[in-house]
């Protein structure tokens, strides 16, 4: 298995997206306009998991002073516990 972690990019941005839709009913979701507004702002404060490929979960940040707060984490159901 080969998992990576890297900042989110205007390509992952549908696979989010898609991500996003199937999970919503678990937890609050923000507008998908939110997380594009990251991706062009280029903060790296929205990031992708992929495992071999295929994203299996994404984290969104936000810087603050003195402390960085988690707005939201989600992860595919298969891969949780991973």
């Amino acid at each position: 298995m080969c998992k990576v972690i890297k900042a989110a990019t205007k390509a992952d941005l549908k696979e989010l997206d898609s991500l996003r839709r199937k999970e919503q009913e678990a937890v609050g979701f923000l507008p998908m306009s939110r997380y594009e507004i990251e991706v062009e702002r280029g903060k790296s404060t929205l990031l992708v998991m992929r495992d071999n490929g295929d994203m299996v979960g994404y984290l969104f940040w936000t810087r603050g002073s003195p402390v960085a707060a988690i707005q939201q984490v989600v992860v595919r159901s298969d891969a949780r516990r991973q």
